[in-house]
């Protein structure tokens, strides 16, 4: 079941990446960040809201997720090559990749150990109703939170790499 939620997602993310390529080219890359953005916070309230709901409307939620995410990939290397200096670019891009790699793993293991200890199993999300959801619906609340930060991070340096 969890392949054909997904599935949509995963071709949406191909479709839509050279568009946020092709927008980060002609508007910029802040501008493919706050798409990326609004697109992945959006989706993850959207999901955590309808987490017990039918899996249709988690796909349709996630495609959003997924779009999102490939706009702030895009517009995140394409602001680190532009950023750095001809000599720094393959250091810079390969310590860019090697840094999501890396928070992806750990990432991972964070979540799986705060599901394991039950950490957030309590209502957070009013709409959220059954509490077997609520661990999950409040790590999405969660995440859109890092997003936030992740995002003022890269507004605030971006804004500095290209004032200098």
């Amino acid at each position: 079941m969890i392949g054909w939620v997904l599935f949509p997602s995963a071709i949406s993310a191909v479709l839509f990446g050279p568009i946020g390529g092709g927008l980060a080219d002609k508007k910029g890359n802040p501008f493919v960040v706050t798409i990326g953005v609004a697109l992945l916070i959006s989706s993850l309230l959207l999901v955590s809201t309808l987490i017990s709901f039918q899996p249709w409307l988690i796909s349709i939620s996630m495609v959003l997720t997924y779009i999102g995410f490939s706009f702030i990939q895009t517009a995140i290397a394409n602001s680190v090559s532009q950023t750095l200096s001809p000599q720094e670019t393959g250091i810079g891009m390969g310590l860019f990749n090697l840094v999501g790699f890396i928070s992806g793993a750990v990432g991972t293991a964070v979540v799986g150990r705060a599901l394991d200890e039950k950490l957030f199993s309590f209502p957070l999300n009013p709409l959220v109703t059954d509490s077997g959801a609520w661990m999950y619906s409040n790590l999405l609340l969660l995440f859109s939170l890092i997003i936030m930060v992740g995002a003022t991070v890269y507004y605030l340096s971006y804004g500095r790499a290209a004032k200098s």
